[in-house]
């Protein structure tokens, strides 16, 4: 009596080994077996080849994919700079025209420092530093405002 294949038995065979049976082939002398095996080993050597060239066919587009999001990303942060740049600069420019200081020296120099090197700094910071130049940078800005 033949028994049902089980998809979960046949699944497990395929995970226990990796070999394969041999095309069964009438030889009669050594040199024929070994030229089938090799013939058979350059099969399989070629399937791996073509697989793993997939695999790094889309590992090059996951690449390009991910440094085009990179990209993206960059060139937003770029905006965002500039736009905060250009608000600091527009309220300096208000509190002028209305007579006031604008900051202390202390305060322009971190507001100096912070502007001109965060986009270069901005990839070299962990989460912690980024957290806190972020929460100076928006401190200098409030306080422009409050004023």
């Amino acid at each position: 009596m033949k028994r049902a294949s089980n998809p979960e038995t046949s699944a497990s065979a395929v995970k226990k080994g990796r070999f394969q049976e041999l095309p069964k082939i009438a030889v009669s002398t050594s040199e024929e077996l070994d030229l089938n095996v090799l013939k058979f080993q350059n099969k399989k050597l070629a399937e791996r080849l073509e697989i793993r060239h997939r695999n790094e066919q889309d590992l090059k587009l996951r690449i390009e994919q991910l440094e085009k999001k990179q990209t993206s990303a960059e060139s937003i942060v770029y905006v965002i700079n500039r736009y905060w740049n250009q608000l600091n600069e527009d309220l300096r420019v208000l509190l002028q025209r209305f007579d006031c200081e604008t900051s202390d020296e202390s305060e322009k120099s971190n507001e100096c420092e912070a502007t001109t090197s965060f986009i270069s700094q901005l990839s070299n910071w962990d989460k912690e530093e980024l957290e806190e130049n972020l929460q100076k940078r928006v401190y200098i800005s409030t306080r422009q405002v409050g004023k």
